[in-house]
């Protein structure tokens, strides 16, 4: 096990960072004993192994109960069980199912759409350091998924600790995504709606698009992309939506409406905690307004998946933009309409992080 110097907390050694706070882990050296297999339980919200000293889950976040702490869950045929299976395929193109997701791409907090809460204590979902999500995002012990002959490109699904998980072909006709695929990290992602995104191939970039899904689909931020009225963005574990305001008329005679001094707000981040649920809003004026743990204008400081300095909303001439500051778990945005992803790219998706690739 290594023992994270920030906060106490123990993780297992193939660990790059702390389950309890995401700080990056130290290697460390280990006695012989450390060689043994960890007594290991099986999560009672999402299903995933943890090691039984977890008082949080690694791959859903949710606290598990003493009881299932106190109980062992792996026996003899599950350590046998392959990893990789040669069988699975992709749902097909045509499956009609019903439902939504319930709570949780993290846990506790808000999570992407309109779902409730996302919970702490999650590691980085991606290498490179920040504390902390985006959130939430996939099982780390996931099989992998058998090619399939008409594979164009894949899409990987990023673990908890930034490193690669589960590799998905996409077919040439198409991939859907959700709660009802095979994969045990889809499956068991309550965040995820049975058929929530289709990925299309198109001319060596691929067309995603959301199914209805109550979450919804993030894109990553990797350049500045202008916001408009109503735009929901994704800060660690945060969900925020971004408001425009503008100047109050009376629209008869164009008188202004009365309030408390203005120095020139322009918009306005509102945190979401669920459906219909506003924690806190945060008004923006000057040209710049910067989010983070540790500096910035608004600060989340109980939120290890944000960076000490995360992301930026500016107002320019042409507008009002987001921007990432190289955090390291990177900021998203809410898809509106069909996206043409290039191969590289980053998606959200329920409480799963992936990466598609040609």
């Amino acid at each position: 096990m290594i023992v994270c110097d920030e906060c106490g907390r123990e993780n297992d050694d193939d660990y790059k960072f702390c389950l309890g706070c995401g700080s990056p882990l130290s290697e460390q050296e280990t006695d012989e004993a450390d060689d043994d297999p960890a007594e290991m339980i099986r999560c009672p919200f999402c299903g995933s192994e943890q090691p039984a000293n977890f008082k949080f889950c690694g791959s859903c976040g949710e606290e598990i109960p003493e009881e299932a702490q106190d109980s062992r869950s792996r026996d003899e045929s599950s350590q046998s069980q392959p990893a990789v299976q040669t069988d699975s395929k992709p749902p097909a193109s045509g499956a009609q199912t019903g439902g939504s997701q319930t709570t949780s791409p993290s846990g506790g907090r808000p999570a992407p759409g309109d779902a409730p809460g996302m919970s702490e204590g999650r590691p980085s979902t991606s290498p490179g350091g920040g504390s902390a999500p985006p959130s939430p995002i996939s099982s780390s012990d996931m099989p992998a998924v058998s090619k399939a002959e008409d594979a164009v490109g894949r899409l990987i699904v990023i673990r908890p600790d930034g490193t690669e998980g589960a590799s998905i072909d996409i077919p040439k006709d198409a991939l859907l995504v959700g709660r009802n695929h095979e994969l045990e990290a889809l499956a068991s992602d309550p965040f995820l709606s049975p058929i929530h995104a289709k990925i299309t191939p198109e001319d060596g970039q691929f067309v995603i698009r959301d199914r209805d899904s109550v979450n919804g689909i993030f894109r990553e931020v990797r350049d500045d992309i202008e916001l408009t009225d109503g735009d929901e963005i994704r800060i660690g574990q945060e969900l925020l939506r971004f408001e425009a305001v503008e100047g109050r008329t009376d629209e008869d005679d164009e008188t202004l409406a009365a309030g408390s001094p203005d120095p020139g707000y322009w918009g306005r981040l509102v945190v979401v905690a669920g459906p219909d649920i506003e924690t806190e809003a945060y008004a923006l004026n000057g040209d710049e307004v910067t989010i983070g743990r540790q500096n910035g204008d608004i600060v989340f400081r109980d939120d290890g998946f944000v960076s000490s300095t995360h992301a930026q909303v500016a107002h320019i001439d042409e507008g009002v933009v987001l921007r990432d500051l190289d955090s390291s778990n990177g900021t998203f945005l809410r898809l509106r309409d069909d996206y043409v992803m290039e191969p590289g790219e980053r998606v959200l998706m329920g409480q799963q992080l992936f990466r598609v690739e040609g």
